[in-house]
C-alpha cells in the first residue's frame, strides 16, 4: 500500500479524497473497493454501536444480557421499598437464601426442622408462607393478600382488587415481614433468639410506619384521606 506500519488513516487522504496505492495486490484492490463506500467526515469521532455520544449507559445497554422480567419484581422494587427488605426478598424469590434445605443440599450437617414452628422442614416456601409463625404475621396485613409462595412467584399477590397505591403499601408490608422473619430465623439459629409473633408484629408495624411517614407521597395521601391511618397501627 506504499505506507508505513505506523501510518494513520489521514495519510491516505488528500483534499478530502482517498489517495491509496494503485497496487494490483488483491488486498489493495479490496481496500480500494471498500473505501468507495466510506465517506470522509470533517473530523474523527469515537462511535459505539453507531452512537456518537458514548458513556457508561451506552456501553452497558449494548453489552448487558436482557431477559424476561420476573412476575414478582413489583414486590421487590415497590414505590415504598426499604433497600434491606427488598434485598432479602429478592434473594428469597430467587431461592438464594441459606435455608436449611439448601444447606443440606451442599452436605452440611444441620437440623432440617424449621426453628420457628418446629413442625416442618425448613425451605424458602415453608418459611415465608406455610410456616404458622409467618402465616399469622401475613394475615395481619392491612390488605387481603394471597398466602401461598407459588402464587407470589407467579405475580399473584392480592385477593381483592386494589388500587396501585394500595398494592404498593401491601408490597412494603410483605417485604418487611420477609426481612424480619428471616432475621428472627437467623437469631434463633445463631443467637438463641425467641421473639414471639406478637412482639415481631409490633416491630413490623413500627418499621412499616417509620418508612411510610418518611415518604412525602404517603404523607400527602394521608392528608387527603385520613382513613389511611388505620393501616399504620
Amino acid at each position: 500500500m506504499d505506507s508505513s506500519y505506523n501510518a494513520t488513516v489521514g495519510s491516505v487522504i488528500r483534499n478530502g479524497q482517498w489517495v491509496v496505492s494503485s497496487s494490483n495486490d488483491y488486498r489493495a484492490v479490496q481496500i480500494r473497493s471498500l473505501l468507495d463506500s466510506v465517506n470522509i467526515g470533517g473530523r474523527d469521532a469515537v462511535l459505539w454501536s453507531n452512537d456518537l455520544v458514548v458513556n457508561l449507559r451506552t456501553i452497558w445497554e449494548s453489552i448487558r444480557r436482557r431477559g424476561t422480567s420476573q412476575p414478582w419484581i413489583p414486590l421487590v422494587w415497590n414505590k415504598f421499598h426499604i433497600p434491606s427488605c427488598s434485598f432479602i426478598s429478592w434473594l428469597a424469590c430467587r431461592n438464594r437464601l441459606s435455608t436449611k434445605d439448601r444447606m443440606i443440599d451442599i452436605a452440611l450437617a444441620v437440623d432440617p426442622v424449621c426453628c420457628l414452628c418446629r413442625s416442618s422442614a425448613e425451605s424458602v416456601e415453608h418459611l415465608f408462607s406455610s410456616c404458622p409463625y409467618t402465616y399469622l404475621l401475613l394475615r395481619a396485613c392491612p390488605f387481603a393478600i394471597t398466602l401461598y409462595w407459588n402464587d407470589w412467584l407467579s405475580g399473584n399477590f392480592f385477593i381483592d382488587n386494589l388500587t396501585v397505591f394500595e398494592k404498593q403499601l401491601a408490597y412494603l408490608y410483605i417485604t418487611v415481614v420477609i426481612y424480619l422473619v428471616w432475621r428472627e430465623r437467623n437469631s434463633r439459629v445463631h443467637d438463641n433468639g425467641s421473639m414471639t409473633v406478637g412482639n415481631l408484629h409490633r416491630l413490623i408495624k413500627q418499621m412499616y410506619r417509620e418508612k411510610l411517614f418518611s415518604c412525602p407521597l404517603f404523607r400527602r395521601k394521608l392528608s387527603d384521606s385520613p382513613h389511611l391511618s388505620h393501616i399504620l397501627y
